[in-house]
Parts: structure tokens; sequence; C-alpha cells
């Protein structure tokens, strides 16, 4: 019996399904696979922080159907804790509170934000 197969029968007995991912099914999702490795160094260095606050504090600068670019959300707070909201942002993000064009452009200060259910998605 085939690695593959072995998984695929040990993932179906628990419930899931086996699903080989290879180079090939990653490629399309490159763009959004190089801009979420960006965001990881922001999300690792404030990994020991709470969050929700800064959280808070940028989903009250969105309007319902509002974009917003990363630098007009990272003007509104101190130069100094840049990182933290960014970190919030990403989280929220994450969290699926916000949506971004960053599956189809680079991440940079003008990556567009909005509120996921703001029916953008």
């Amino acid at each position: 019996m085939t690695t593959e197969r072995t998984f695929g029968k040990f993932g179906q007995t628990a419930g899931f399904e086996y699903v080989r991912i290879t180079w090939e099914s990653l490629a399309p999702h490159a763009r959004l696979i190089r801009n979420w490795r960006r965001a990881s160094t922001d999300l690792a260095a404030c990994r020991e922080l709470v969050l929700t606050p800064q959280c808070n504090e940028v989903l009250d600068l969105f309007k319902p159907e509002q974009r917003l670019t990363l630098e007009e959300v990272r003007r509104r707070f101190d130069p100094l804790l840049h990182a933290v909201y960014h970190a919030a942002v990403f989280r929220l993000l994450q969290e699926g509170r916000l949506a971004s064009d960053l599956e189809s452009k680079p991440l940079c200060a003008r990556s567009q934000l909005w509120l996921a259910e703001a029916g953008h998605d």
C-alpha cells in the first residue's frame, strides 16, 4: 500500500478527505502565499500581545462599503505602533472580519482593505 493510500485510509476513518498538496496546486496562490509570508513577520513580532483593543480600533475606522488602504489605516495611529496595528489588520484578515486584495496584488501601503461583511469578497 502506498503512503498516499495509507494516509487517505486513515483520513477517511477519522472523517477527513486526504488531499495531496503539490507545487502545481499552490502555484495559482503564489501571490497570496508571498503576501502572508510578509504579514506573518508582524504577527510573529506581536504574538505575545493581546490584539483585541487594536483590532477594535481598526474596525472602528471602517464603514460599510468603504475601502481603506493599509497606509490610510496606518496614518491614524502612532508611528511607533505601526507593527502592532499591522498585526491587528492581519489578525482581522485571518478571522475573516476584514477582506483585502492580497490574492491579486502585492502587500504594500496601497493594499485595499474593507469589512468582510460589506459583500466585496
